[in-house]
């Protein structure tokens, strides 16, 4: 169990996988090691899964080679998710993670990604998500 964080199933059905920041000071390795913890666990159903990282308080990280990280971070996903959903981050993260996707040609990759200011808007983003991607289409 790590200091930093909690990485548990939000619901019985197993579709959300949710990472809570216990603190928010973090490293680029507790970054790592997080989505590592989520990716495992998001691996163990077979079904897609939805990852909400909540974080209580904003947290803070290192500026150091953040570009470089981030690109690794990135790179870091489980075969089978879905939506990647952060509640309460820094909105000069959400313009990292786009400039990051633009240099290293990541195309429409943050199309799956919502930054949100509170859980429960970020139930919500994967609820319409859910019915949108479920509408029938017209034929």
């Amino acid at each position: 169990m790590s200091e930093k964080y909690t990485c548990e199933w939000y619901n019985e059905e197993k579709t959300i996988v949710i990472v809570r920041s216990l603190d928010s000071n973090w490293t680029w390795e507790e970054a790592t090691e997080a989505i590592e913890a989520q990716i495992s666990l998001a691996e163990t159903v077979e079904h897609p899964v939805h990852n909400i990282f909540y974080f209580e308080e904003r947290p803070n990280i290192q500026v150091s080679g953040a570009i470089r990280h981030l690109e690794k971070l990135m790179n870091l996903r489980a075969k089978n998710e879905d939506l990647n959903i952060f509640v309460n981050i820094n909105r000069m993260f959400s313009s990292l993670l786009n400039t990051v996707s633009k240099i290293y040609k990541l195309g429409n990759f943050l199309a799956k990604y919502r930054f949100v200011d509170t859980l429960e808007e970020a139930l919500e983003e994967i609820e319409q998500y859910e019915a949108a991607k479920n509408k029938p289409k017209a034929s």
